[in-house]
């Protein structure tokens, strides 16, 4: 793993293992500060290393959430710090590859789910846009973002590419294993709330200022 410091430096932290906790707490294998306790845990799972999210921040590549991660991959743990995933060559030469008589197998046509992971629907992320502006970025986990094409949504422009959005990153959600951070039906309620009181509070303060006058 490699980062920026405080002071502009780049550090480098190599595993020591197949897997090791990142955060602020004395216990964590790479610590640094301003991090939660106990920000995310690495390891090596079935189909290659996976970031899982302790501390509800993670972002891999953009993507909220736990995820398997790819070399050179950028985990986003705070506003202000960003790490770089990268695997090092083994020492020493390879060995001679050997000679498969077995018919190769067949590629799998679904993505295996992560741990403890949630599906996540880039279909879903895709309608719920078209139904309300800036929904699909809600189901994502996205709610800030959410709220900016929901308010910009009479412009046509920012509401297409929000759909394109929305389904762009569902995509990479569920490619990366499935969602295990905020983001699903619940950010989508809390968005529509959001809507319905961004529309009855003009109706309630014009109604007061009739009443009053």
């Amino acid at each position: 793993m490699s980062y920026f410091d405080e002071s502009g430096r780049v550090r480098v932290f190599r595993a020591a293992g197949d897997s090791f906790t990142v955060g602020s707490d004395d216990g964590c294998d790479l610590r640094i500060p301003g991090l939660e306790a106990t920000a995310c845990r690495i390891y090596l799972a079935e189909d290659g290393y996976y970031a899982f999210d302790l501390g509800g921040r993670l972002e891999i590549e953009g993507r909220p959430g736990s995820g398997y991660l790819q070399n050179h991959d950028t985990l986003t743990l705070s506003d202000r710090l960003s790490l770089r995933f990268g695997l090092e060559p083994k020492k020493g030469p390879e060995p001679a590859p050997r000679h498969e008589t077995r018919a190769p197998l067949k590629a799998q046509s679904g993505v295996r789910r992560a741990p403890g992971a949630k599906r996540h629907r880039p279909g879903a992320a895709l309608v719920l846009g078209l139904i309300l502006p800036g929904s699909g970025q809600a189901y994502n986990g996205q709610p800030f973002k959410g709220v900016f094409f929901l308010l910009t949504f009479g412009l046509v422009l920012p509401w297409i590419w929000s759909l394109f959005d929305a389904r762009s990153v569902a995509n990479g959600i569920a490619t990366a294993g499935g969602r295990t951070g905020r983001g699903g039906p619940l950010w989508f309620f809390l968005h529509g709330w959001f809507a319905i009181n961004l529309v009855l509070l003009p109706a309630i303060v014009l109604t007061l200022a009739g009443v009053l006058s």
